[in-house]
């Protein structure tokens, strides 16, 4: 049920790592200056940090409501084709009862 949430926390994992191992590792400071004049490489690093739980649970909930349960959906085409199935066999015993 959560397979997709759980790949998109993982992007976003792999994503917060490279950005921060850029920011970290750099000789200049990778922040636009125009957007972050004073922001220090920790600052960038621990907004990141604490910005992630809000985003492995926003994951979490459009994961939750974009499930699509395949099992229930196979189930319930198997039952309306079970249902038609009977009727048509009726229409034929009618039929069959008709023709004698």
């Amino acid at each position: 049920k959560s397979g997709d949430a759980r790949n998109w926390i993982f992007t976003g994992l792999i994503v917060m790592l490279v950005v921060e191992i850029t920011v970290m590792t750099s000789q200049s400071n990778p922040l636009p200056s125009s957007l972050f004049p004073t922001w220090t490489e920790h600052e960038c690093v621990w907004l990141l940090h604490t910005l992630f739980p809000a985003f492995m649970n926003g994951c979490r909930s459009l994961g939750s409501y974009l499930y699509v349960d395949l099992d229930k959906q196979a189930r319930q085409l198997l039952l309306a084709l079970q249902e038609q199935n009977k009727d048509i066999l009726l229409v034929l015993g009618e039929v069959q009862i008709c023709v004698q």
